[in-house]
């Protein structure tokens, strides 16, 4: 059953009976004056209501579809950060396998260098140590061949000197002397020797380490009792 409201012209419009010994009239029509503003007002504060109420369920309604639209939305973002995350992770593992490699690459270089610098090395130690023995065997070589020259030398000087000896026998001692210290100058004189070092090829071999090298001059020179030095002049 529909229940009708009361409308302010219904209460003023509304006529009493009169009796005896009843209310008050122009009390009443006060009274019903007031009731009659009052509820003007809480009509139109009801309208009002209703009014906001439709436009809040009009909200709530376009608020719904929106907050689809922010699931889906966040679900889209959601899978995009995870596919981002799933790639990051996989090119950062590729970044440090590609480092890793390069790393490996960069220290089997390195250690082959080394390998190389040390070989390098070995050889050029055991070449130095072959070119010092050559070295000194042939400053010794040398040394033996001076020698046996200087040898040589003063043996064929003596012959000479007795073979001049025996010529000047039968002179007189004072003329002998003389004639034998003619004669040594002479020899003195006539046999300078000079030795020529034809082994360019060993010179040439040992030109950048410092050396001392026979170089061309080797001397006779006699002495008061009649020894012969041989002086061996060396750059």
């Amino acid at each position: 059953m529909e229940v009708v409201m009361i409308t302010p012209a219904d209460i003023g419009n509304k006529e009493f009976s009169r009796k005896v010994r009843g209310y008050d009239t122009e009390e009443v029509d006060m009274f019903l004056d007031v009731i009659t503003v009052d509820l003007e007002k809480l009509i139109k504060e009801n309208l009002k209501l209703k009014a906001q109420l439709a436009n809040v369920e009009k909200s709530i309604g376009t608020i719904g579809d929106s907050d689809i639209t922010v699931r889906e939305t966040l679900e889209t973002a959601k899978s995009i950060m995870d596919d981002l995350a799933v790639s990051s992770e996989k090119r950062a593992k590729a970044l440090v396998e590609n480092a890793e490699m390069d790393a490996a690459i960069i220290i089997k270089d390195a250690k082959m260098k080394a390998e190389q610098l040390a070989d390098e090395s070995r050889e050029l130690k055991s070449t130095f140590e072959k070119f010092r023995r050559d070295y000194g065997n042939m400053l010794k070589r040398y040394s033996d061949e001076f020698e046996n020259m200087s040898s040589d030398i003063q043996i064929d000087r003596l012959s000479i000197l007795l073979d001049n000896g025996n010529k000047i026998n039968g002179e007189s001692e004072s003329v002998a002397e003389d004639r034998e210290s003619s004669i040594l100058k002479d020899i003195l004189e006539r046999d300078t020797l000079v030795v020529d070092v034809t082994r360019a090829q060993d010179v040439e071999e040992i030109a950048s380490e410092p050396e001392i090298k026979p170089t061309k001059v080797v001397s006779t020179t006699a002495t008061d009792d009649r020894k012969t030095l041989v002086n061996i002049k060396y750059e």
